[in-house]
């Protein structure tokens, strides 16, 4: 759902009108806060007046901005930087190892049990008791060695929890500026 929402977004983007709109809407705000601080007597509108023209002009720019994150700017996102942080994941999660429990998900030891007339059983059967596993120096060197390996793959030249909150906040942002426009129209 999510994907389909991102494609959504991406099919049909801020429609051209509400930007033109936003900057009409902007000039005309600024044009009666110029007018309103005539009527100031004090030396503070002098401050005032280009901190706020300052502060409403550059979140506009932010906005235009943000507007196209996958640009070519400097500013944008690394697409390269992006498919190969999805590479590396995706190669990652694909050579780990099985684990012993996902492969008993399918047997009837994992089933629940029920009596004749449908009602579930108590599980007693709690499973083998735990052990505790002592591995030698060497091996858990080695399963640190290998610990690591995988981090610095996961992690190779790019900060990934980073960049994965980065555009997380980004489709969040999109998803509530679609929903605000879809509100409005």
């Amino acid at each position: 759902a999510a994907i389909g929402g991102m494609d959504h977004i991406f099919l049909f983007p801020l429609p051209f009108t509400y930007y033109h709109l936003g900057n009409v809407a902007m000039t005309v705000l600024l044009l009666l806060l110029a007018y309103s601080f005539l009527f100031f007597d004090t030396a503070f509108s002098l401050i005032a007046f280009p901190t706020i023209c300052f502060v409403l002009l550059g979140m506009r720019d932010v906005a235009n901005a943000m507007a196209d994150p996958f640009g070519g700017a400097d500013f944008d996102f690394n697409l390269i930087a992006v498919k190969e942080t999805i590479f590396n994941e995706c190669r990652t999660s694909c050579e780990a190892k099985d684990e012993p429990f996902l492969a008993q998900l399918g047997t009837s030891k994992m089933a629940p049990k029920v009596d004749d007339s449908g009602n579930f059983l108590e599980d007693t059967d709690t499973g083998p008791a735990e052990t505790e596993v002592v591995h030698s120096n060497a091996e858990a060197q080695a399963i640190l060695q290998e610990r690591n390996a995988a981090l610095k793959v996961r992690n190779r030249n790019f900060g990934l929890p980073f960049l994965t909150e980065q555009v997380h906040l980004l489709a969040q942002l999109n998803t509530l500026l679609m929903e605000r426009i879809h509100t409005l129209g």
